[in-house]
């Protein structure tokens, strides 16, 4: 879970969400399709099952002056995940990425042990989702970052990717191809992490944390597939905890990390 944190806090430059069309029932719970119950907990958090993670209002993959994450109106990517993991994620998009869900199965090996995980990412225009597929628990936030770019009238993101991986001590060290398709490759020192970027979409992430190896390399890209809306619906037994992010400028403009999720614990292998 400390990888994912970390990969989803470097690609969320490139994988953020937005949508200035959405609205809020007005409880700041979103319902769509069917009914959401919901709770207050103790510690302020909102509790909810039934919650379907996607917009309400039917916009249209047609439109091209609204806001864009990718230079691409709708894909289909999978990934080999290798290195101190194993397994495979896929990555769905829609909207010039402004609904986008990743589905990760993953074994992380820890030396003689290992622990199996299987995780659910999504951005819906306005909330970001991460849900343990395993424990059916997860969490959302809104992301009030995003919020500000839009009430600035900002549709094209790549500039203020480009700024925000500068702003985290990256540099772009030049161009490679991946599926063909060519990159721009960027470094982080934090997290010794490279990330291959193309029309604004991670197609490869090399991360070293804590003596750990964690790698991701696309192996299929399907350009402008449509996509089943099933893919950005979250499980009805899922439930769901709201938390809240600092606003703009509270932690210098950085990106909203999740918080980690209680994961199983790790089993050894049994020997053969």
């Amino acid at each position: 879970m400390r990888y994912f944190i970390l990969t989803l806090t470097l690609a969320l430059l490139v994988f953020t969400a937005c949508d200035s069309k959405k609205e809020s029932d007005g409880s700041g719970s979103d319902v769509e399709n069917g009914e959401m119950t919901q709770s207050t907990g103790g510690d302020g958090t909102t509790m909810q099952s039934g919650d379907s993670g996607t917009d309400s209002e039917d916009m249209s993959d047609e439109q091209t002056d609204g806001p864009k994450r990718y230079q691409l109106q709708s894909g289909i990517v999978k990934y080999k995940l290798s290195g101190d993991q194993s397994g495979t994620e896929e990555l769905y998009f829609d909207r010039w990425g402004m609904r986008e869900a990743k589905y990760a199965d993953r074994t992380v090996h820890m030396g003689e042990m290992k622990q199996t995980m299987e995780e659910m990412v999504m951005f819906d225009g306005k909330y970001a989702y991460n849900v343990d597929l395993k424990q059916r628990v997860g969490m959302k936030m809104k992301n009030p970052m995003i919020e500000e770019l839009l009430a600035k009238g900002t549709k094209d993101f790549s500039e203020v990717v480009e700024a925000e991986m500068k702003r985290m001590g990256g540099v772009k060290k030049g161009t490679e191809k991946v599926l063909g398709r060519t990159c721009d490759v960027w470094s982080v020192a934090e997290g010794n992490a490279r990330s291959w970027v193309w029309k604004g979409i991670t197609l490869k992430i090399d991360v070293l944390m804590m003596g750990m190896n964690m790698k991701a390399e696309a192996v299929s890209i399907e350009e402008n597939p449509d996509i089943p809306a099933e893919k950005f619906k979250i499980p009805d037994d899922v439930q769901i905890t709201e938390r809240q992010v600092p606003p703009p400028g509270a932690g210098k403009g950085q990106p909203p990390q999740p918080q980690a999720m209680p994961q199983p614990q790790p089993q050894p292998q049994m020997p053969n």
